[in-house]
């Protein structure tokens, strides 16, 4: 089964989505960025900007159109009310670590890998700051941190895949540990 993972917004998406891509590859998944090719898409959206509302709400109607089996998880999905229907399953953001769990081992594969030569790994989520001119507060909730154990474990998988760059990434890098 192709999967196609479509990512709007930060870096912290970006990492929750080259997660999600080495553990499907571990699970035998061929990962594609052929939309058309792909036999399920998972889109992890973004509603920070408005031009990234608008990308979010426009490639979910084009799963709708097609009829494409989706996840669509990310902050626009804690904008919108619950939109799932027919081939669309909207997950929130609170939840968006458990996508993993919709899917089984096809075949184990040892050959990981992931599409990029550097690696994000996100350390922490959330934020408590509640400016005046930003909505994440609202779409990403309280600060959470990843135990070092976590990180260390991801850094060392990505190592042995031979990644010599590792990018650690945050809503509010600031509030790590608290």
């Amino acid at each position: 089964m192709k999967i196609c993972l479509i990512t709007y917004g930060c870096k912290v998406n970006q990492a929750e989505s080259q997660k999600w891509e080495r553990i499907l590859n571990a699970y035998g998944y061929e990962i594609t960025d052929e939309k058309d090719k792909a036999d399920f898409w998972i889109i992890n959206t973004c509603a920070v900007t408005h031009k990234a509302e608008i990308q979010s709400r426009q490639i979910i109607n084009k799963a709708k159109k097609l009829g494409i089996k989706t996840f669509v998880t990310g902050c626009y999905v804690n904008l919108t009310e619950n939109l799932d229907g027919g081939n669309i399953k909207f997950i929130p953001n609170c939840n968006k670590d458990l996508i993993i769990n919709n899917f089984s081992r096809i075949n184990e594969s040892k050959n990981l890998k992931i599409s990029r030569h550097r690696a994000i790994i996100k350390i922490q989520d959330g934020c408590n700051n509640y400016c005046s001119y930003c909505i994440v507060p609202y779409l990403r909730g309280k600060p959470k941190s990843i135990p070092p154990e976590e990180i260390l474990e991801e850094i060392n998988l990505y190592e042995s895949m031979g990644i010599k760059e590792i990018i650690l990434s945050g809503i509010n890098l600031g509030l790590y540990g608290i």
